[in-house]
């Protein structure tokens, strides 16, 4: 990504040595009288210059829009993703109460099974103990 265009210009002006042109007021053969210098000094080339840094800037302003697109498109990458990461933890969130909600299912389950077989068992053992269940007695006057 590359910097803002006002940080390329202060940079790219820092490294240039020569005075630097903003702008064409009018097409004017004059020297440099109708150039806009950025250090307030006149022209020692001439318009010949102009171009060149008309050229430079209009390459330093598309670095600067594509830069801001990438930008904008990170942000909106990185927007994407942390929707995607709310919505898997909430699916989480939802999982892991399922799964407790099964898990004491399963415990309640375990529990009814336990107390069936016990009373079960308990029943079975009573009336085998008594042994009075299944033979019938008869008693004559």
């Amino acid at each position: 990504m590359s910097p803002p265009l006002p940080a390329i210009c202060a940079i790219w002006i820092g490294v240039w040595k020569g005075p630097l042109c903003l702008s064409v007021i009018s097409d004017s053969d004059q020297s440099c009288k109708f150039f806009r210098w950025l250090d307030k000094n006149t022209c020692p080339r001439g318009r010949a210059t102009a171009p060149l840094v008309h050229k430079r800037f209009a390459r330093y302003k598309a670095d600067a829009i594509a830069a801001r697109n990438e930008r904008d498109e990170a942000y909106a990458m990185e927007a994407e993703a942390w929707e995607l990461l709310r919505k898997a933890k909430r699916k989480g969130e939802k999982s892991n109460l399922k799964l407790r909600t099964a898990e004491d299912k399963v415990y309640k389950y375990r529990v009814a099974l336990f107390l069936a077989c016990t009373v079960l068992g308990v029943y079975f053992v009573f009336f085998n103990v008594s042994g009075s269940h299944c033979h019938t007695q008869l008693r004559l006057p």
